[in-house]
């Protein structure tokens, strides 16, 4: 294991505070009946940030993989998460390719993350989440630090159809879906959501949205390479 220095210990432990201060909220911001809520609830698409550069990591074992599998990283077949494979991703890290100090990227519909930004997904809303460990080296075949694929396996229907400007379509297969433009205003019915700070849209699910709480804690923790989108940037 390598030795932390003091200024990222320091940032480890303000990335656990942070995460430990939104796993300790209430378990429903959505209001017991009756009650009116001052202020609507903000939601966020959480999404790569761009940048100037592409990824600084390419994928090394897929021969051993991909046996019997498609060749790709995929959740299996309706729904979300990790297939079984027979040996951990291993994932070569070099800035020559692109950026390699990110806390979060996407790589192949997941999420690509450090170590400490999984031990805050895991304290601010572990239910939400599968992750898939895998071994990272350099160029020169020394071990680098582990990274994780993160899926959100959370999906939940609480889009508010009627004041958000989404279309309701139907699917090849005669399933309902959503068409959305883009910068559309998205609002989501709170007691759907009720105490989850993070989760998959329903009918949209390439779509992952996450609440203030969860915004703020990353934000606090200065995780580099993650966005967030305001959900209805336009009000009524």
């Amino acid at each position: 294991m390598p030795k932390l220095h003091s200024s990222e210990r320091t940032r480890n432990r303000a990335v656990m505070a942070a995460a430990a201060s939104v796993a300790k909220l209430p378990s429903s911001r959505a209001g017991r009946p009756g009650e009116r809520l001052a202020k609507r609830r903000k939601f966020y698409l959480v999404t790569e940030k761009p940048g100037t550069r592409g990824g600084g990591y390419e994928l090394l074992n897929k021969a051993a993989l991909f046996q019997g599998h498609p060749k790709a990283l995929l959740p299996p077949l309706g729904q979300r998460g990790f297939r079984e494979y027979p040996e951990a991703p291993l994932f070569l890290a070099d800035a020559r390719l692109g950026a390699i100090d990110k806390d979060f990227a996407e790589y192949s519909g997941y999420w690509f993350i450090s170590g400490r930004m999984k031990a805050a997904l895991e304290l601010i809303d572990a239910e939400a989440f599968a992750f898939l460990e895998c071994r990272v080296q350099l160029r020169s075949g020394a071990d680098a630090p582990g990274r994780w694929l993160c899926d959100v396996v959370r999906v939940v229907d609480a889009l508010d159809e009627e004041e958000s400007a989404a279309t309701i379509g139907v699917s090849d297969n005669g399933s309902k879906v959503y068409h959305i433009p883009m910068s559309a205003n998205l609002l989501f019915k709170e007691s759907a959501v009720g105490p989850h700070h993070i989760f998959r849209m329903k009918y949209f699910e390439a779509k992952v949205v996450c609440d203030e709480e969860m915004r703020l804690a990353c934000k606090t923790a200065e995780f580099t390479g993650i966005s967030f989108a305001d959900t209805c940037t336009r009000q009524k």
